[in-house]
C-alpha cells in the first residue's frame, strides 16, 4: 500500500508505506474495471462448444464452473500477490509488463524469460479461443438467417464452419492493413496490438450490454404476463 496522491492528484509513491486503501477513491475502481473485466473476458464463450462436446449435459456445466472457479482463483492471487513483490503497488501498478516484472523480482533475469514463454503461449492460447468463439457466432448467426447463408457452410469432409473462420480472419486482416497505412506503416505495430486488444473488449462489453437488457425485457414480459402464462414451474426451474 505504497500509493499517495500528489499535488497534481497523479499517483505518487510512498517509500515507507501506510497508504489508503482507495487513494482513488470511487474514481479509481470504476478505472480498474475494464482490467478486472479482462481477467473473465470470453469466459461466456464456453458453451459455444457444446457441438464439439461428446456429453454436453454432463460436460458444459463442469467446464464453466471450473472455468469461473480458476479465474477467480488467478484473479485474487494477482491481486494479493503482485502488491506484496519489492517496490509495492506502485511498481506493477506502472508497469507495462507487470507479470513479467514479477518473475524478475522473484527468480531473476534468466528464470524470467523462461516464465515469460509460458505467459507468450497463454496469450496465443487467448486468440485461438477468440478466433474459435468467432467462427461459431458467425457460423450460428447466419444460420439463424442474420448473416448471408453462404457463412454458415461448412467443410464436407470436417464439418467445421471454415468459411466463418475465414470471413473472420479476414475481417480482422482488413482492419490491420487499413490501420498499418493509416498510421504510416512500421510505426502502427504496436498501435495494431492495441487496437484488435481494445476491439475484443468493446465487442465483449457491447454484446454483455445486449446480452443484459435482453433477459431484462424477457423478465419484465414474463411477469407482466401474470400467472396464467407464467406456471409456478417455470419460476421453480427458470
Amino acid at each position: 500500500m505504497n500509493i499517495g496522491i500528489g499535488p497534481d492528484g497523479a499517483a505518487v509513491a510512498l517509500p515507507d508505506g501506510g497508504g489508503p486503501f482507495l487513494p482513488f477513491g470511487l474514481r479509481g475502481i470504476f478505472a480498474a474495471m475494464p482490467f478486472a473485466v479482462w481477467l473473465f473476458l470470453a469466459i461466456e464463450q464456453l458453451p459455444l462448444a457444446s457441438e464439439e462436446s461428446v456429453d454436453p449435459k454432463r460436460d458444459m456445466p463442469k467446464g464453466i464452473m471450473l472455468g469461473m472457479f480458476t479465474l477467480l482463483a488467478t484473479g485474487f492471487l494477482i491481486l494479493i500477490i503482485n502488491p506484496s513483490l519489492p517496490d509495492g503497488a506502485f511498481a506493477y501498478g506502472t508497469s507495462g509488463e507487470p507479470i513479467l516484472d514479477g518473475f524478475r523480482a522473484i527468480y531473476g533475469t534468466g528464470w524470467a524469460k523462461v516464465l515469460a514463454l509460458f505467459a507468450v503461449a497463454g496469450l496465443v492460447a487467448s486468440f485461438h479461443a477468440i478466433i474459435f468463439a468467432y467462427g461459431r457466432q458467425i457460423y450460428s448467426l447466419s444460420r439463424a438467417g442474420y448473416f448471408p447463408h453462404f457463412l454458415s457452410v461448412t467443410h464436407g469432409e470436417h464439418k467445421t464452419p471454415n468459411v466463418a473462420l475465414a470471413a473472420g480472419s479476414l475481417v480482422g486482416f482488413l482492419v490491420m492493413v487499413v490501420i498499418w497505412f493509416a498510421q504510416g506503416g512500421e510505426a502502427a505495430g504496436t498501435y495494431i496490438g492495441g487496437t484488435l486488444l481494445n476491439m475484443a473488449v468493446f465487442g465483449a462489453m457491447f454484446s454483455y450490454l445486449l446480452q443484459g437488457l435482453t433477459f431484462s425485457c424477457v423478465a419484465v414480459s414474463r411477469i407482466s404476463s401474470g400467472p396464467a402464462r407464467a406456471p409456478l414451474a417455470y419460476w421453480e426451474h427458470g
